[in-house]
């Protein structure tokens, strides 16, 4: 029997704040690790982009997106006019305006004015500076919720580069990179590499979170999520190759999604039951009487607890169990 993959929406799976894709004003560095200068005499208009970004930061945690913009708006337009386009903290207020229409659902334009926010702070501090962390964030999420997954993994992994080399490969802030990018792999059914992210996620977690930090729940349901899916995987790819004729094939990977659904779900899971059943139904099929023999009988087990006596299903179980003994010629069983 061929089972459907369990899979949230992509979206569902992106654990970053949005708020964290944020940027404040102050605080930028160049490659060369000095402070850009802002006009001595512009002092108090420095001190308006930080407020203002402030604000915008505020307004968007709040949910009232349209004064967000408002202000994100008036941010980048006087760090413009006071130090240019091109300047790191210019960058920073691009980056939270990009992040604000995205909010609003303007894709496009957030998209251009996140990649023009990267660009700037790649030419002031280089492509590894830990100022491009925002951008590449929101760039990353706003792929992610545009199905554009191929995009979102490559922001996503240079995101998690840029962080570990800033912060170090156990730092805290990694452990939502790591698991949004492990969910786009899932998406496409590439369990490995997502499940080598989601167990690294989860030591940093446990490493880092608090014990009822509900981030950390959430990465232990994950991970039990990513384990069934496995399972499931292994035993749609048995079905197919026993739909193709392939049986002596479809043997290794049902004994491992049994294996594997024994260890995480219990042997008496309906889903353990499933792959179960139809392991017998290919040992059966392959002649081999010995191997199928123990399953039938944790079969029947089950189907005695479950149905109970004098119940026709289970008369119809022991039925098939008499026929098996009877192609073994032990009619005596």
């Amino acid at each position: 029997m061929l089972e459907w993959i369990a899979m949230k929406t992509i979206t569902g799976l992106l654990t970053l704040s949005m708020a964290a894709a944020f940027f404040t004003a102050a605080g930028v560095q160049t490659a060369s690790g000095q402070q850009p200068q802002t006009p001595k005499d512009d002092g108090s208009r420095a001190a308006a982009i930080e407020r203002l970004s402030e604000e915008t930061i505020a307004r968007y945690k709040a949910g009232r997106y349209t004064e967000a913009l408002s202000a994100a708006v008036k941010a980048l337009d006087l760090a413009e006019t006071t130090l240019g386009r091109r300047h790191p903290v210019t960058a920073k207020t691009i980056g939270n305006l990009a992040q604000v229409r995205s909010a609003l659902g303007g894709i496009a334009e957030a998209e251009r004015l996140f990649l023009e926010s990267i660009g700037i702070t790649e030419e002031a501090g280089g492509k590894n500076h830990p100022d491009l962390v925002p951008a590449l964030r929101g760039l990353a999420a706003l792929y992610t919720a545009s199905k554009r997954f191929g995009e979102a993994e490559e922001y996503y992994r240079r995101l998690i580069g840029v962080e570990e080399r800033s912060l170090g490969k156990n730092h805290a802030d990694l452990a939502a990179p790591l698991e949004s990018l492990a969910g786009i792999l899932e998406a496409r059914e590439e369990f490995s590499e997502a499940m080598e992210l989601r167990e690294r996620a989860l030591a940093i977690r446990r490493k880092t979170a608090a014990r009822d930090d509900p981030a950390l729940a959430r990465a232990l349901e994950a991970i039990a999520a990513l384990r069934d899916n496995i399972a499931a995987s292994l035993n749609n790819l048995a079905v197919s190759r026993i739909n193709e004729g392939r049986l002596e094939e479809a043997e290794a990977p049902l004994k491992e999604a049994l294996a594997m659904r024994e260890k995480n779900l219990g042997p008496d899971d309906p889903r353990t039951i499933s792959t179960l059943k139809n392991l017998s139904i290919l040992y059966t099929r392959l002649g081999k009487f010995v191997e199928a023999e123990p399953l039938l009988l944790r079969l029947l087990a089950v189907s005695e607890d479950s149905l109970g006596p004098g119940s026709e299903e289970l008369a119809a179980e022991y039925l098939k169990m008499a026929k098996f003994y009877q192609r073994l010629k032990r009619p005596g069983d």
